[in-house]
Order: C-alpha cells, then sequence, then structure tokens
C-alpha cells in the first residue's frame, strides 16, 4: 500500500525485491500499479527490476499506465521501461 515505514522494515532485512507473487508480480510492479511514487522510487534505488513481466506480460510501467499513473510510468521510463 506504498507505506514508507514498511518498506523500510522490509528493505532493511534484504528482502527479495524480484519475488514474485503467484500472478507474478513483484513489489515493484504492485507499488507501480497503486501509483505509490516514493515507493516506487526506493525500490528501484535499491535495484528492483524495471523490466520485470507478470505472467500476463506486463511490466510495472504497463500496470502504471493501465491505472493512470502517468508520474510513476515517467519515472519507469528514466529507467528504461517500457509500457
Amino acid at each position: 500500500n506504498g507505506h514508507s515505514k514498511t518498506i523500510d522494515i522490509l528493505l532493511h532485512w534484504d528482502t527479495d525485491l524480484e519475488e514474485q507473487d503467484p500472478r507474478g508480480q513483484t513489489a515493484l510492479m504492485l507499488a507501480s500499479a497503486g501509483g505509490h511514487t516514493f515507493t516506487v522510487k526506493e525500490l528501484i534505488k535499491r535495484g528492483a527490476s524495471a523490466s520485470r513481466r507478470n505472467t500476463r506480460g506486463q511490466s510495472a510501467a504497463t500496470l502504471a499506465a493501465l491505472n493512470g499513473h502517468g508520474e510513476v510510468v515517467a519515472l519507469l521510463g528514466v529507467e528504461g521501461a517500457r509500457p
């Protein structure tokens, strides 16, 4: 849900940023879909891949675009992701 304190705790404990849920979604994809710009920035800063795809072939940038989060799409574009 983009809670910055939760993100800090998870990242402090070396959580696997590329862990995928049953639908193949990573933390970056979920944060992007929700429009959580701060969380997206933090995950990218810590090394999360913007190029991963879920089981439907969607990237974090695609999920952000589908949900109308232009700022996140632009941020991910800087990382080389394409919706």
